[in-house]
C-alpha cells in the first residue's frame, strides 16, 4: 500500500503516526516543502527540532510533486487551506484517495470545482471532521434518531480549546480575520456535526467573532447561532469557541420538552434523560478509524456524499 502525506505540521504528523502503525509495511511518502518542524508530542505540547520525524515515522521523502509516478492509495493534504485546492490538483490523477484537513478549500468556486470532479470521476474525497469518527457523536446521532419523543427545543455546543496546540499562531488563525464569517470556519468542525444531526431546514445562520482578553486584542471566540426547523416548532441552536477560555469546558447538549441530553468531551461523557455512560478512546483513535474507514470503502457513496456537501456547504456560508 502506498499512502502520502502533504504537510509536517502538528496534523501531518499525526496522520503520519496512526498510519504507520496502522500500516507499519506500507510505504509513507510524505511532502513538505520548505516547511521544517521538528517532532511534536502526542499530546501536541513538545517539540524535539533535534528530530526529524520523517526518520522516525521512517517516511520516504518527495522533493517535488510534479512528476509524481506512483499510485497512492490515500492522499492526505494537511496544509493550510489556501494551498488546499493547489495539492488537490498535483495528486488528483495518482490518489484513489484524498482526505484534506479541514476546511475543503478557502474557495466557494474551489469547492465547487473538487465536488465536480469528484462526483464526475467517482474520486473518494473527504474533508477531515474527526468529529464524524468519535464514538459520543455517534451515540447522540443513534439517539436523537431513535428516541421518538424529543420535541426537540434547543441544541448547544461550547468548546474551549486554550492551549490546545501550543504551536498554533492566533494571529494567523480564522479567528483573527475580522470577516466575522471566518467564525462559521473556525467552527467548521462543530457545524458539521450538527449539520449531520440536523439536516435540512435550517432558517437563519449568524455568526460573531470577539475578544476575551485573555490573548490580548486577538479575536479568540466565535459564535454561531441559529434556528432549524418549521414555523410551527424550531430548535434553536448556538456553537461556541473560545481558544482564550481558560475553562477547558468542551460540552454540549439536546434540550427538549420530553428529553434531555449532555455531552461532555473532557471526561468522555454523556448523559441521557438521568443515566450517564463513559466512553474510552484517544484522539489518534478517531484518525485511525478515519483513515481506516477511507482505506476500506471502495466508491463516494452516499455517506461521502452528504459529507462532501456538508463541507462545501460551510464554504458557501463562510465566503
Amino acid at each position: 500500500m502506498n499512502l502520502l502525506v502533504i504537510g509536517l505540521g502538528s496534523a501531518g504528523q499525526r496522520h503520519a503516526r496512526v498510519m504507520r502503525r496502522l500500516y507499519p509495511k506500507s510505504d509513507i511518502y510524505v511532502y513538505r516543502g520548505s516547511h521544517f518542524a521538528g517532532l511534536i508530542d502526542k499530546d501536541l505540547k513538545n517539540i524535539d527540532t533535534k528530530v526529524d520525524p520523517i526518520t522516525h515515522y521512517n517516511l520516504i521523502e518527495l522533493k517535488n510533486l510534479d512528476k509524481l509516478d506512483i499510485i497512492i492509495d490515500l492522499t492526505v493534504i494537511a496544509t493550510p487551506d489556501s494551498s488546499h485546492f493547489f495539492y488537490a490538483g498535483k495528486v488528483w490523477d495518482n490518489s484513489h484517495r484524498i482526505l484534506i484537513e479541514k476546511p475543503l478549500t478557502n474557495s466557494i468556486t474551489d469547492s465547487h470545482l473538487l465536488t465536480k470532479n469528484a462526483l464526475a470521476k467517482n474520486k473518494i474525497l473527504y474533508t477531515g471532521y474527526q468529529h464524524n469518527f468519535n464514538p459520543i457523536f455517534e451515540k447522540v446521532i443513534s439517539i436523537y434518531n431513535s428516541y421518538s419523543n424529543w420535541n426537540l427545543l434547543s441544541c448547544e455546543f461550547h468548546e474551549s480549546l486554550h492551549d490546545m496546540n501550543v504551536f498554533r499562531d492566533m494571529n494567523k488563525h480564522f479567528l483573527a480575520n475580522s470577516n466575522e464569517s471566518n467564525a462559521l470556519l473556525a467552527l467548521s468542525h462543530e457545524i458539521d456535526f450538527v449539520f449531520r444531526l440536523l439536516p435540512g431546514n435550517w432558517i437563519e445562520i449568524k455568526s460573531q467573532l470577539f475578544s476575551s482578553g485573555t490573548l490580548g486584542e486577538v479575536l479568540d471566540t466565535a459564535k454561531v447561532t441559529g434556528s432549524y426547523g418549521g414555523s410551527a416548532s424550531q430548535i434553536e441552536v448556538s456553537i461556541s469557541l473560545g481558544y482564550g477560555d481558560i475553562s477547558k469546558s468542551r460540552k454540549g447538549s439536546l434540550v427538549g420538552k420530553d428529553a434531555k441530553l449532555h455531552w461532555d468531551l473532557s471526561d468522555k461523557s454523556l448523559t441521557f434523560n438521568g443515566e450517564t455512560s463513559y466512553f474510552n478512546y484517544e484522539p489518534d483513535d478517531l484518525i485511525s478509524a478515519e483513515i481506516e474507514y477511507l482505506i476500506n470503502v471502495k466508491d463516494l457513496d452516499l455517506n461521502l456524499r452528504d459529507a462532501l456537501n456538508r463541507a462545501v456547504r460551510i464554504i458557501e456560508l463562510s465566503y
